[in-house]
């Protein structure tokens, strides 16, 4: 049986890679290359307070999770 812990946990893996890939963009602008997406300081402050504070997980996300868990087990 999932625990609260572990639905948490499957929202930070897809905050921090969310974070993670807007960090990219933020660099390549700083390196004058024009990103493909624009993000305010207060867009920014809603990504890191949501990878402090994430939410539980939806019904369509946990689905997504057990879909992936199956098809990464068919793989090994």
């Amino acid at each position: 049986m999932k625990t609260n812990a572990d639905n948490r946990n499957v929202i930070q893996v897809f905050i921090a890679s969310a974070i993670q890939w807007i960090k990219r963009f933020v660099r390549l602008d700083q390196s004058n290359i024009s990103p493909q997406i624009t993000l305010t300081a207060k867009d920014l402050q809603a990504l890191f307070d949501l990878e402090d504070h994430p939410p539980e997980p939806t019904e369509r996300m946990k689905k997504a999770l057990q879909t992936y868990k199956k098809i990464v087990a068919e793989k090994i």
